[in-house]
């Protein structure tokens, strides 16, 4: 895996874009972690990936969403050790820890059926992660 033509992701980037970068903003002004520690994500929930949801966010009741008309994403951030479910089925997410990031920038992943496809986020736009 490792699609980084995903149509779908752009569209689930876009949907997701602010919550995410409200998240980092968050993140990097209340905890002592750096842009390379921290990864920012958005995985579509109803999907092969729905076990790797359940361990990154457990509990939460995606049918509320569902009953609203929409499909449930899971959109969080995390560290590298605690994205562990998904790097132990996407061992090719680790090339992009070492890619070098934007000044003003987080690491966002999208996942779906598809595959996954990695962005660079600012408090502005999104951009490519190649």
């Amino acid at each position: 895996m490792g699609d980084f033509t995903n149509l779908t992701a752009y569209a689930m980037l876009h949907s997701s874009a602010g919550r995410l970068q409200g998240l980092a903003q968050r993140a990097l002004t209340e905890t002592l972690l750096t842009r390379d520690e921290l990864i920012f994500y958005c995985i579509e929930v109803d999907s092969l990936w729905r076990n790797v949801v359940d361990a990154l966010q457990p509990g939460m009741h995606w049918q509320k969403v569902r009953d609203r008309g929409f499909a449930p994403l899971a959109i969080g951030g995390a560290t590298w050790e605690q994205l562990k479910p998904l790097t132990d089925e996407l061992p090719d997410l680790f090339r992009i820890q070492h890619l070098p990031l934007s000044e003003g920038h987080v690491r966002v992943i999208i996942v779906n059926t598809e595959g996954w496809s990695a962005f660079e986020l600012s408090l502005r736009e999104s951009t490519y992660l190649h």
